[in-house]
This record gives C-alpha cells, structure tokens and sequence, in this order.
C-alpha cells in the first residue's frame, strides 16, 4: 500500500516558476498519502540543447535567495543549490551528461538521507524536472496511479517487469526519430520517471559512473561509452537500467474512469491522451524560456503552445494560428 510518495525535483530551474502550479497540481492526490518534495538545482541557467537565438557558452547568474523563494512553494523536506564552479568542473567538453546525472543524483540523495535519518522508506519515488509542464486531463493521474498500485501491482509486477523485487522503474522509450536506431532500445527518457525507493537509490548511485570524466579521459574505450556513441541523458539511463539490473517498463495509462488500459512497453509509453492525436502529443512538455509564459500553466492551451514552442525549437510568438476549440 502506498503511504508516503517522494518527489526528487532536479536541474535547472529555467522556467520553474512558470511551471509549479502545474506540476504541485500532477501531484496533488485526495488519497490519505504523504507527498514530500526533494530539490536539487544550480545557481545558474545554461542553453546547452537549445538552439534558437543561444549558444551553449550562454550562462545567467540566478540569486540564490530568489531560488528558495521559489522552491519554497513545494515546501521541500531538503534542498540543494549547486554553485557555477563546483557544476563547470562537472562537464567533459560539451557534453552536459556530466552536471544533468550529478544533480538527479543530488536530489535523489536528499531523499535517501531523509529516509535515513526518519527511519523510513518510500513507497514510490517521483524525478522530475523543474522545467516541464503537465497535460491537463493527467491531474488525476496520481489518484489513479495510487488506486492501480494497491490494488494490481503486486498481481501485474511480474507481467510488467519479468520479476517479483524492489528494483522496478517506469518511464518511456525515447523517441526513435531522435536518436540513432542502434540505441532505440537502450534509450530512455530522463524528463519524468518514478519507481521503487531502492531503484532510485540504484540509479543515482550508478550515474556517478556517468560524471567520472577523469575515467572518460583517460580511458575512453572501455569506459561506458565509446566516442561513436552519444553520452547524453537518454543513453546514460539505459546504461544505468543495465549495469543495475532495473526492470523497465512504460507508464501505465488510464482511462477517464482509472482503468489501466496499456501497460508494460505498448507504444513507446507515450501517454496518449486519445488515440486519435498525432504522435508527439504526450503528457508533458518542457518549457523554454522563449514559450508562452502567459496563459496560465495549468491550461490546455499553455500545454499545447508550450510542446509547439519545444518541439520546433521556435518563440511561441512565431507559432501560426491555430482554433483553440480543436486542442485536447
């Protein structure tokens, strides 16, 4: 049964403060649960992957007193506020999989330490980003993903993941279109994934791997990924998944009414919303700094102007006219 739900929030905090209604609503629940944030996050905003009108040397300096203004909404049970230094020594070359891994693994750690220190442990831990913004019609997700769990998990688990432990995650497949089909199988989604307490534990214990550029340096062919490969977040979480035995699998869907309706690795784990959308309509987004930071967050259309903003990599004011009647 599930009582108590950890929420490990990490990365930059871009346009966080745009998006916390939305993600305090996904993780709002009329169960008699405990929801508990942990965050971790950096004193600065970079444009790494974002190519419109940025480069990746662009760097902005945030205050970090303004920073715990803004997690103070998720009244965190620990936080941590990395400084530029201690996150540049963190890089190798270009490559941001560096500090991306460190902070997932910061944030994780705060809750482990919490655990530690209140003797407990958490049913389900949540890691998410700051940055991204929830569909709408996910905000009785929780309710029904808490409902699912109590009832069918124990009686699924083995269905879903091919074992009976604790070491068991959900998150999509990453795209195909986006990466090279060598690695489609072992490319995972770093934007939004939640499982057992201890495979939370596993995999930011095992992404340290991933931040050890002395290795990469100076041993680059045997390290975790060759030079031909991409060490970036997608590819690194299939590298931990393997080297920590985690089972994998997509999210559970629901419908309107909390049945599960697709389980296990059907359709990437896209969360289609209706089966008639395109494709790229998942159940979140992220959110640039050049999107729609007006319409409130928590709307359909802030979602569907936002994803538009994403996915072409474009100002929502360059996005054509569209009939907002249309948009689900």
């Amino acid at each position: 049964m599930i009582k108590n739900i950890a929420v490990c929030l990490y990365g930059r905090f871009g346009t966080g403060e745009y998006c916390s209604p939305s993600i305090l609503k996904f993780f709002k629940t009329t169960h008699n649960v405990n929801v508990d944030f942990f965050c971790a996050t950096k004193d600065y905003d970079n444009y790494y992957h974002t190519k419109y009108n940025r480069s990746g040397n662009d760097i902005t300096m945030i205050d970090t007193e303004y920073l715990t203004d803004m997690l103070a909404v998720y009244n965190p049970k620990d936080m941590i506020i990395v400084n530029y230094e201690t996150d540049l020594g963190r890089r190798c070359g270009n490559s941001n999989t560096g500090p991306m891994f460190s902070q997932l693994c910061e944030s994780v750690m705060l809750k482990s330490n919490y655990e530690a220190i209140n003797d407990m442990q958490y049913d389900v831990v949540f890691v998410t980003r700051y940055d991204i913004l929830f569909h709408p019609k996910l905000s009785n997700y929780l309710d029904h993903y808490i409902t699912w769990h109590n009832k069918e998990f124990i009686n699924k688990q083995c269905d879903i993941f091919g074992n009976f432990g604790d070491s068991w995650m959900f998150t999509p497949r990453e795209d195909q279109n986006f990466h090279n089909s060598y690695a489609i199988k072992e490319s995972w989604h770093d934007l939004f994934l939640f499982g057992s307490s201890m495979t939370m534990d596993l995999v930011a214990s095992n992404s340290l791997l991933l931040t050890n550029d002395q290795q990469y340096n100076t041993n680059k062919k045997t390290h975790i990924y060759a030079d031909t490969n991409m060490r970036n977040g997608h590819e690194g979480l299939g590298y931990i998944f393997r080297k920590s035995n985690i089972s994998v699998a997509t999210y559970p869907f629901f419908d309107m009414d909390g049945n599960a309706t697709r389980l296990g690795y059907e359709n990437y784990g896209e969360w289609y919303l209706n089966k008639d959308v395109p494709h790229d309509q998942r159940g979140y987004t992220l959110v640039r700094e050049f999107g729609d930071m007006i319409t409130p967050s928590t709307s359909i259309e802030a979602y569907h102007n936002n994803r538009w903003a994403w996915k072409n990599d474009m100002p929502f004011a360059q996005m054509p006219p569209y009939n907002k009647d249309t948009i689900t």
